[in-house]
């Protein structure tokens, strides 16, 4: 698939993404304190990540589809201690350690499936179609966290 980006140059587009997922950790505290809470921070990075998903499937241009890619990157970064936190306050310290490990399972699991199903749009309707479809995913995690109440 040729994306208009040279092959020696993904390492280092691929190098610039994890320097951001180093640094955006960093800014988490400060991302939930700007909009309210921990529950709306994940709600915004779901949807940045899957509106960027949809968006990366419509971009022509190299520079714009990489700069989107940061972006995802980013936001990725920024909500994985977000929501390391929100299931700790959630979840009583008694199982805790066994509810995370049936949470990294099912997510690695779910990956696997993902890739798969993935592989298999692609396959079928192509490249496109493979990100709008990533994109939508995130529709179920934004509903699953509008249902979990706020703290009091």
């Amino acid at each position: 698939i040729d994306v208009g980006i040279n092959l020696s140059d993904i390492g280092f587009v691929y190098a610039i993404a994890i320097l951001m997922g180093v640094i955006a950790p960093n800014l988490s505290n400060k991302f939930v304190k700007l909009v309210g809470s921990e529950k709306w921070a994940l709600i915004i990075e779901d949807i940045v990540i899957g509106v960027f998903f949809i968006f990366v499937s419509i971009v022509t241009s190299p520079i714009i589809a990489v700069l989107i890619f940061y972006t995802g990157a980013f936001s990725e970064s920024i909500g994985r201690p977000i929501r390391n936190a929100f299931m700790h306050k959630r979840i009583p310290s008694k199982i805790r350690a066994t509810t995370a490990s049936i949470s990294n399972f099912a997510s690695s699991g779910g990956s696997i499936i993902a890739l798969l199903l993935a592989g298999y749009i692609i396959d079928t309707f192509g490249l496109r179609m493979g990100f709008i479809f990533g994109g939508l995913a995130a529709i179920p995690v934004i509903l699953s966290l509008l249902m979990i109440k706020n703290e009091k």
